[in-house]
C-alpha cells in the first residue's frame, strides 16, 4: 500500500507565506476565476449538480467549446459545454484535448492555447500537473473543497509554487507593457 500525502488549504499557505508569498496573493484573488453550478450524468445515469470552474475550452487551440474543472480531492474532473447541463470528458480520451484559457494558461507557462502543442506530450502534461494544483487550490480557497490529495501529482506543493511563479510573471510583464505603452 502507497500512503499518499492529503493537503489542505493551510499546508499551501504555509508553503506560500514561506516561499512565495508575492506570488501565491496574484493567484489568490478569487474575483478572477469563473465558477458556476453545472450538471452532469454519472455513471450510473443519476443527475449529479455541482459547482465548476471554467477554465478552458475544447478540441480546437482556439475557440472550442467551455471547459469546466471540477476537484473531487483526488482528481480533477473536466466538463464540456456551454449551458447548465455539461458532458464529462472521458480521462486521458477527451482531455487531451483541453485547452486552458487565461488565467490557467498563464499560470500553466504559456499565454495563450496558441502556445501550446496538440497531443499530451510531456511539455502539455507538465502544463496540466501545474494547472491541476491550482484548480486544487482554488477549490480549497473558495470553501468547496475540504482537502486534497497527491494522488494524481506527487509534486502537488512544488506544481503549485510554479503555477504562482508562471502567473506572477505574466502579470508582472503585461504591466511593464503597459506601462511603456503609456509613457
Amino acid at each position: 500500500v502507497v500512503l499518499r500525502k492529503q493537503y489542505v488549504l493551510g499546508d499551501f499557505a504555509k508553503y506560500a507565506a514561506e516561499k512565495f508569498a508575492n506570488q501565491f496573493a496574484a493567484i489568490a484573488d478569487l474575483g478572477i476565476y469563473d465558477f458556476a453550478d453545472k450538471s452532469y450524468m454519472d455513471d450510473n445515469q443519476k443527475t449529479q449538480r455541482v459547482h465548476m470552474l471554467l477554465i478552458g475550452h475544447y478540441h480546437r487551440t482556439s475557440g472550442g467549446p467551455s471547459v469546466w474543472a471540477h476537484a473531487t480531492g483526488t482528481y480533477i474532473r473536466y466538463y464540456s459545454g456551454a449551458g447548465i447541463e455539461v458532458t464529462p470528458l472521458v480521462q486521458d480520451i477527451h482531455t487531451s484535448r483541453v485547452y486552458y484559457d487565461p488565467p490557467f494558461s498563464l499560470m500553466g507557462g504559456a499565454q495563450n492555447s496558441s502556445n501550446t502543442g496538440r497531443g499530451m506530450n510531456d511539455d502539455r502534461k507538465r502544463e496540466r500537473a501545474v494547472v491541476e494544483s491550482a484548480i486544487n487550490v482554488i477549490f480549497l480557497m473558495t470553501g468547496r473543497l475540504m482537502r486534497t490529495m497527491d494522488l494524481e501529482n506527487p509534486d502537488l506543493l512544488r506544481n503549485f509554487r510554479t503555477a504562482c511563479k508562471n502567473f506572477d510573471r505574466h502579470l508582472r510583464m503585461n504591466t511593464a507593457a503597459d506601462r511603456a505603452l503609456h509613457e
